[in-house]
């Protein structure tokens, strides 16, 4: 089930006539990468706006364009079809420079939908192109609105008369147990496609092409009474295979998603063997403090004579800092075991935001030390007092006698004894120290 229903508004047209800069206009962000390369928005991508009274879900669509022997584009015209199909007012996009054989196509597309329609004329820079638009007319759609995404002009405007062809939801508070997860790994895993099962619909476009999905796609849904908003991410590559300014910033976008997420779900293509650029991406979402799974995928695809466990040797062999991690083995396309990895993603945003007793916490360290304290030279390691300064990532200071007598082995040791006292299972743990006074 979806987070409450507010009106859906598409940005629909053929490709560069500024969709995207007008998208990124209005949510006042640069969410949708802009380039002039054709297709680049391959998804739709969903964004809610607030303006005034009103509140309305804003949808970024990939350029259409009307080429039988594209299969590729059709994939993008399906994308598009979607959003027309689940919109309640549609934003059709031109170009002030003039009207081409797929405007007029597209203007039969979205005549036969039936729904509530705009005429939007971009790039109107100037006052001698606002009213160059009225050439426009001929589409029949209705009276051109002109605007300039570059320059920001009428759009105060448009907002205004897009507020007149949607109702008034009220602008309500943010739900409670919101889980921000963002599924990553290397292109073509399948990352769009358990995206999608999870959603049970085609949100995010699917294909055999490497670094199909570019921009980073959000949905929420909900499940066991939480609210589980998915960052579905490019493909994150070596960067000697970044060619493309595009894919240098859906990398960087895809890092942003993991900075933004509480959980990763580290999708890896269990077919294959495990890459150094999968360790790559692993050590990301472990330097950045955050919960995470690995989901090993296409696992319906495996030779069932090389059973789980002996994988998960292999698993942890080659991700041995990161033993404490949970494994499960998953099918995007089939959907096996896909309800057992969202239970999972409740069960480590749970640990993720656990808080320890103070008294239990120093109870456990008292008895640690007990059990073992390191030898030195430099005089014998004291704990007075330990407190846990944050949740999410859990993160502790302890107090003691001297710095320097805190030893990567010894961090090792308490963190692995506060995981066998309260788990934090998938989770990292940060422990600092500091010199009592």
């Amino acid at each position: 089930m979806k987070q409450t229903e507010l009106p859906k508004v598409a940005i629909v047209g053929r490709p560069n006539v500024g969709k995207s800069s007008i998208y990124n206009r209005i949510i006042r962000k640069r969410e949708s990468i802009i380039d002039p390369t054709p297709g680049v928005t391959r998804d739709r991508h969903y964004h809610p706006v607030q303006f005034n009274e009103f509140n309305f879900l804003l949808i970024d669509t990939g350029g259409i364009t009307i080429d039988e022997g594209d299969s590729f584009s059709e994939l993008i015209k399906i994308q598009s079809e979607i959003a027309i199909a689940e919109a309640d007012l549609i934003l059709f996009v031109v170009e002030v420079s003039g009207l081409t054989e797929d405007d007029y196509k597209i203007a039969d597309l979205l005549r036969k939908s039936g729904k509530e329609l705009l005429l939007i004329v971009n790039k109107c820079d100037n006052l001698k192109l606002e009213q160059a638009s009225v050439d426009t007319y001929e589409v029949q759609l209705g009276t051109p609105f002109p605007i300039s995404a570059s320059h920001g002009l009428h759009f105060h405007d448009l907002l205004e008369k897009i507020c007149e062809r949607i109702p008034v939801i009220p602008i309500g508070s943010e739900p409670q147990n919101i889980i921000h997860v963002a599924i990553v790994g290397k292109p073509n895993v399948g990352k769009s496609t358990l995206l999608n099962q999870i959603l049970g619909e085609e949100r995010s476009l699917v294909s055999d092409v490497p670094g199909t999905t570019r921009d980073t796609i959000q949905e929420t849904v909900s499940f066991l009474n939480y609210e589980f908003r998915f960052l579905d991410t490019a493909g994150m590559r070596r960067k000697s295979k970044v060619t493309e300014d595009v894919e240098y910033y859906s990398v960087n976008r895809a890092v942003k998603s993991i900075e933004k997420s509480d959980l990763v779900i580290h999708l890896i293509d269990s077919v294959e063997n495990i890459s150094e650029q999968d360790k790559k991406i692993m050590g990301v979402a472990m330097d950045r403090g955050k919960g995470i799974i690995i989901a090993l995928n296409k696992w319906d695809l495996m030779d069932q004579d090389r059973d789980f466990k002996e994988y998960m040797e292999y698993v942890r062999f080659k991700f041995a800092a990161a033993n404490y991690i949970p494994v499960t083995s998953i099918s995007a396309e089939t959907g096996l075991r896909v309800k057992k990895l969202l239970k999972m993603i409740i069960e480590i945003y749970t640990q993720y935001s656990f808080r320890i007793g103070t008294n239990e916490l120093n109870q456990l360290l008292q008895m640690a030390q007990q059990r073992y304290v390191p030898p030195s030279r430099k005089g014998r390691l004291k704990i007075y007092y330990g407190t846990q300064i944050s949740t999410s990532p859990p993160k502790f200071l302890l107090f003691v006698n001297n710095k320097d007598l805190v030893t990567k082995n010894y961090r090792n040791y308490l963190t692995n004894q506060l995981r066998t006292a309260f788990g934090f299972h998938g989770v990292p743990i940060f422990i600092y120290t500091r010199k009592s006074e």
